[in-house]
């Protein structure tokens, strides 16, 4: 609310504005999409608009199986089983009607490691910067994305030490690092 009336973040020192302490991500975003509300409805919408934030997060959460059925098929796991059990999971139907940034963090850890699988496969510098900005972004939207990192490293330390592409491979973690960070 304070991005969407102020088009700023809000300065940290200011203390009648709570959760200084979470990225921006999805908090800019939401803003814009209240924006575009009120701006293609007029601000008499505006109630109406803040409980339209839930879109977003049902948007991410859709987005998320479909992130999950190409990991799955990436992987060569099939059976209808397993799209059941993360389209009926109880934290994508819960976290699809919230307005936090917690759907937004899935979503990017998920499409971190699909980026990673594909990078794994096949370890080119535009796949190690999906991987980079997979990661950065929802770094961007929680911190907690970070906890994909220990097995993105397991990935690049496995391929670094299978391949015989020492040099190229230490220019694509240089460039990850670079977007990532």
């Amino acid at each position: 609310e304070y991005i969407y009336n102020n088009l700023s973040l809000p300065d940290v020192t200011r203390p009648a504005v709570n959760q200084n302490y979470h990225p921006p991500l999805h908090y800019l975003i939401s803003a814009a999409w209240l924006k575009v509300q009120t701006l293609l409805a007029g601000s008499e919408f505006y109630a109406c608009a803040v409980e339209n934030i839930q879109i977003l997060t049902l948007f991410y959460s859709s987005a998320a199986m479909l992130v999950s059925r190409s990991l799955f098929r990436l992987l060569g796991l099939k059976g209808r089983g397993l799209m059941a059990v993360v389209a009926f999971h109880p934290s994508f139907i819960i976290l699809a009607g919230s307005v936090n940034n917690d759907m937004l963090s899935v979503l990017f850890s998920l499409l971190s490691v699909l980026a990673a699988v594909r990078w794994y496969r096949e370890p080119t510098l535009p796949r190690i910067l999906c991987v980079a900005l997979a990661v950065g972004l929802g770094m961007m939207t929680k911190l907690s994305v970070a906890m994909v990192a220990p097995a993105i490293a397991v990935l690049f330390a496995v391929k670094f030490f299978q391949s015989r592409a020492f040099k190229r491979l230490i220019g694509q973690f240089a460039a990850f690092a670079a977007v990532c960070f």
